[in-house]
C-alpha cells in the first residue's frame, strides 16, 4: 500500500495510470487490506485529480470509485478534508469524459456506501451536476443512473419505514400517483417525472443541500455561480413543492446574482427561479416579491432592491402556468400601477418593469378581453414606460411590443383603435392636475405621460380635445416656468398639425387663439418664438370659416403691435404669421 501511495505521486503519467490499475485490483480482491490503509492510497490519488492529462484524471476517479467503498474508520475525515474539496473542482473539468466519470463515481458511492450516509447531502450535488452538464452524453448518463438510484432509494425507504408514510408527511404530499405523472410539465432535461425514490431523498436532504448551493450562487467566480445555479435548478425540480419551506432563503440568495454581469449566470438563475415559480405556492411568492418590488419593505426600498424584486418576479412568473397566476392578476396589476413603481425614472427599474409587464401580458392574455380594469392598469404602466424611456432603449422596445400584445388580447385590434380609444379618457382623468396642484412642472412624470399620450393617441386624442385643450391652456399661463410653457406650446403645435382642430369646436378655438396671441408678448424670447410657430400652425389647421370678422381683426392688431420685438427672429416669425392671416396659409408659407 505504501508503494501504491508513492507511485500515485510519481511524475511519470504511465506510472500514475499503473497505480490506478493496481488499486482497482486490490480494491476488488483484498478489501480488508485496503480498509486498513485507505488514507495511504486516497490522499496521493486525490492529488492527481488536477493532473494535466484527462486520462489520468479519469482513471484516478475510477480508482477512487473502487477503493473508497472498502471503508475505513478514517473515511469520514478523508471525505471531509480530502475527497469532497477536490471532487468539487472536477465539476469544472474541461473533459466531458472526466465529468461523466465523476457522475459514475459519486453515483456508485451513493448506491453502495452505507458508511457515507452523513455525506449524502454533500455527494448529491456532485452527482446531480451531471444532469446540469452541457454535454448531452453526460446528461443522458446521469439521468439513467438517477433512475437506477431512485429504485434503490425507494426500496430502502420502504424497508426502513415498513412502506408507511412518515407521521409528519401525508401521502397526498409525498406519494406520486399516475395522475401526477400524467400531469407533469416537462422540465428539460427531465422529459417525465423523476422516480419517487429520488424525489423523496432530495426532499429529505433539501434543508442540508441548499445552504452550500445558495452560498455558491454568490461566489466571486462567475463559473462557480453559474454551475451552482444550474445544479440548484436540478435540485429544485426534484424537490417539487418542498421548496415552499425554503422560498425566503432561495429568494434572498438568488437576488444577489439575478442581475449578474455574466449572461450565463443570469440564465442559470432564471432557470432556478422558473422552477420556484412552478412548484412554489403562488400566494407565498407574491407576498414576498410584490412588496419588495413596490418598495414597501423597510431597509429594502432602494432602487437596487426593488429592481431585484422585479427581476425575480419576472423569472418566477415565467415558470408559472396560466391557471396559477390568473387568480392573482388583480394584486399583481394593482402593485405594478402604484405611484413610485409605474413612473420610476431609474433606467434599470424601467427595463425590468417593462420585461415583467410584458411577461404578465403574455401570461394573462385570456383575462383582458373581459377584465377592463386589469388591461387599464397595464396600459397605464406601459404608457409611462413609453413616455419616460428613450426610443432606442430595451425598455421602450419591450414596452411597445407588450402594448401591441395587450391590444390584441384586450380588443383584438391595433393599439390606436383599441386601447387608446378604450382607456385614454380614463387615464387622462386619473392623471390630470388636481385642485391643490393645478399645474405640472416640466419634470413631472404626469406631464411627461400626458405629453406622450396626446402624441400617441391619434384619433383617440381627437375625441378628447375638449379635455386636452383646457389642460394645455392652463400651462401656458405666464405664472408657469418658461420651460413648462415651451413644452406645452410644442405639444399644442404637434396636435394642431395632426388635423385635430375639426374636433375642437368654436369655443375652444377662440380660447386657443387668445392664449397663443398672449404668448406673443411673453417675457421669454424662446416662448415668443414658439408662440409664433404655434400660431402659424394654428392658422393653417383651424377651419377658415372661423377666421372672419372680429377674430381676424383682433389677431392682426395683436400681430402688428408686436412687430417691433427686440429679437429680429421673432419679428420674422410674426411677419410670417401676418402673411398666413391675410393669404392662403400653404401658398404664403411656400413663398415666404
Amino acid at each position: 500500500m505504501d508503494v501504491l501511495g508513492k507511485t500515485a505521486s510519481d511524475p511519470f503519467p504511465d506510472a500514475k495510470k499503473a497505480c490506478c490499475d493496481a488499486t482497482l485490483v486490490l480494491a476488488h480482491k483484498w478489501k480488508p487490506l485496503v480498509k486498513l490503509h485507505l488514507g495511504t492510497v486516497v490522499k496521493p490519488l486525490t492529488m492527481n485529480l488536477g493532473h494535466q492529462h484527462a486520462k489520468i484524471r479519469q482513471c484516478t476517479l475510477q480508482a477512487l470509485e473502487a477503493v473508497v467503498p472498502c471503508g475505513s474508520s478514517s473515511l469520514p475525515e478523508l471525505m471531509k478534508d480530502i475527497l469532497l474539496p477536490n471532487l468539487s473542482k472536477v465539476l469544472f473539468d474541461r473533459s466531458p469524459s472526466v465529468r461523466k466519470q465523476l457522475v459514475q463515481t459519486t453515483g456508485s458511492w451513493l448506491e453502495h456506501i452505507d458508511e457515507l450516509r452523513q455525506f449524502e447531502a454533500a455527494l448529491l450535488p456532485l452527482f446531480l451536476s451531471g444532469i446540469a452538464d452541457e454535454s448531452p452524453d453526460v446528461q443522458s448518463f446521469c439521468l439513467t443512473f438517477l433512475d437506477k438510484l431512485s429504485v434503490k432509494w425507494q426500496q430502502t425507504e420502504e424497508d426502513e419505514e415498513g412502506a408507511a408514510p412518515r407521521p409528519s408527511e401525508s401521502s397526498a404530499d409525498m406519494d406520486i400517483t399516475d395522475d401526477d405523472a400524467s400531469a407533469y410539465v416537462e422540465s428539460p432535461p427531465f422529459l417525465r417525472r423523476p422516480g419517487r425514490g429520488a424525489i423523496r431523498l432530495v426532499q429529505r436532504l433539501l434543508g442540508t443541500v441548499l445552504p452550500s448551493l445558495l452560498d455558491q450562487c454568490s461566489d466571486w467566480t462567475a463559473l462557480t455561480r453559474q454551475k451552482a445555479a444550474s445544479i440548484l435548478r436540478v435540485v429544485l425540480i426534484l424537490a417539487e413543492d418542498a421548496v415552499n419551506a425554503h422560498v425566503d432563503k432561495i429568494l434572498t440568495a438568488l437576488a444577489k446574482s439575478c442581475r449578474d454581469e455574466e449572461a450565463s449566470v443570469v440564465e442559470a438563475v432564471a432557470g432556478s427561479m422558473q422552477i420556484v415559480g412552478r412548484h412554489g405556492h403562488a400566494d407565498l411568492l407574491f407576498s414576498l416579491l410584490l412588496p419588495l418590488a413596490a418598495g414597501r419593505l423597510a431597509g429594502q426600498d432602494t432602487p437596487h432592491h426593488r429592481t431585484n424584486g422585479l427581476v425575480l418576479l419576472s423569472m418566477a412568473i415565467a415558470g408559472m402556468e396560466a391557471p396559477r397566476i390568473l387568480p392573482h392578476m388583480e394584486t399583481i396589476t394593482a402593485t405594478l400601477s402604484e405611484a413610485g413603481l409605474r413612473d420610476t425614472d431609474v433606467p434599470e427599474m424601467q427595463q425590468y418593469l417593462a420585461k415583467l409587464t410584458s411577461t404578465i401580458v403574455t401570461t394573462g392574455s385570456p383575462l383582458f378581453a373581459s377584465h377592463d380594469a386589469l388591461a387599464f392598469r397595464l396600459f397605464w404602466v406601459l404608457n409611462h414606460l413609453l413616455a419616460a424611456t428613450p426610443q432606442d432603449s430595451v425598455a421602450f422596445y419591450t414596452a411597445y411590443e407588450a402594448m401591441q400584445n395587450l391590444a390584441t388580447a384586450a380588443c383584438n385590434v391595433d393599439i390606436e383603435v383599441g386601447l387608446y380609444r378604450k382607456h385614454l379618457s380614463q387615464l387622462i382623468a386619473a392623471i390630470r392636475p388636481k385642485p391643490d396642484a393645478p399645474v405640472w412642472s416640466k419634470t413631472s412624470s404626469s406631464r411627461v405621460l400626458f405629453d406622450s399620450l396626446c402624441r400617441r393617441g391619434g384619433r383617440a386624442t381627437a375625441d378628447q380635445m375638449h379635455v386636452v385643450v383646457p389642460i394645455v391652456l392652463a400651462h401656458l399661463a405666464p405664472s408657469n416656468e418658461p420651460d413648462v410653457r415651451l413644452s406645452f406650446l410644442a405639444l399644442l403645435e404637434t396636435l394642431l398639425g395632426n388635423d385635430l382642430m375639426a374636433q375642437v369646436g368654436i369655443p375652444l378655438i377662440h380660447m386657443l387663439y387668445h392664449e397663443i396671441l398672449k404668448r406673443l408678448d411673453d417675457s421669454n424670447d424662446l416662448v415668443r418664438k414658439a408662440a409664433c410657430a404655434t400660431y402659424i400652425t394654428f392658422l393653417r389647421a383651424a377651419p377658415r370659416s372661423h377666421f372672419r370678422g372680429t377674430i381676424i381683426e383682433y389677431s392682426m392688431d395683436a400681430l402688428f403691435v408686436h412687430l417691433d420685438d427686440s429679437d429680429p427672429d421673432v419679428q420674422v416669425e410674426r411677419t410670417c404669421s401676418l402673411y398666413c392671416g391675410f393669404h392662403d396659409p400653404i401658398h404664403v408659407f411656400q413663398t415666404s
